[in-house]
């Protein structure tokens, strides 16, 4: 079950963070889907259960890494031409 007042006071915390909660689907009254969002580092992620799941710097560190090193490859590529 999902701690729905950690989420109200995680996104309180800072006016950057945003919490969409779905409640139920077609055919599947029991769906619960809980997305965060940081506008200030521009990364999201879902929750299980509580805001204890929540590491979106994390996320957003793992995300420039993977970026970086993309770009690292490409400018092996350039200079094998």
């Amino acid at each position: 079950m999902v701690d729905f007042q950690s989420l109200l006071d995680w996104q309180r915390e800072d006016e950057n963070r945003a919490v969409k909660i779905e409640l139920g689907s077609y055919g599947n009254p029991e769906y619960v889907n809980v997305f965060v969002w940081d506008h200030k580092l521009v990364t999201g992620q879902t929750v299980y259960e509580s805001v204890d799941e929540i590491d979106l710097k994390a996320r957003k560190k793992a995300s420039l890494e993977r970026t970086l090193k993309q770009l690292q490859n490409l400018e092996l590529e350039d200079t094998s031409i």
